[in-house]
């Protein structure tokens, strides 16, 4: 069934690096992270790596910027069994979403404007909170990020 729904990722910075160099936020900046969708709990996680899951994030929507319609799938380093996170495209912008960790099944697609604006929100609010407690610019540690995996 396709429905507009309303999703949001909420989160808490629980673990930040001793090392102030930008490359160890990457894999040891972790936090809470929940997601609810039409303010139900499809999942919730006390250790997740926030900027990992910002950058895969970040280079989704930049993929859909360029129209095409890629599942989203969160893989982490500390958990590489499986994704943690699958958004998978189904068809007319809609997606199927689950998790290993899920609270509960989501039986209705998500759109892909709402996952969206979703990601946005989440980049934003994230980019405030180091920015405020670490005097880190998220999208320059994004692109530090890239420029590594490109070499």
């Amino acid at each position: 069934m396709k429905v507009q729904m309303d999703m949001v990722f909420t989160f808490e910075i629980t673990t930040i690096p001793e090392h102030k160099e930008l490359r160890y936020y990457w894999a040891h900046l972790e936090g809470s992270l929940a997601i609810s969708v039409d303010n139900v709990l499809f999942f919730e996680e006390s250790d997740i790596c926030l900027i990992e899951l910002a950058n895969d994030m970040h280079n989704w929507l930049l993929s859909g910027k360029l129209n095409t319609q890629p599942d989203f799938i969160y893989k982490t380093v500390d958990y590489y069994l499986e994704p943690i996170l699958i958004f998978e495209y189904i068809n007319d912008d809609y997606y199927k979403i689950e998790s290993i960790w899920q609270k509960t099944e989501l039986t209705q697609l998500v759109s892909k404007i709402s996952i969206i604006t979703a990601f946005e929100t989440f980049l934003k609010n994230l980019e405030i909170e180091l920015a405020q407690k670490l005097t880190i610019n998220l999208n320059e540690l994004l692109r530090n990020l890239n420029q590594e995996e490109e070499n």
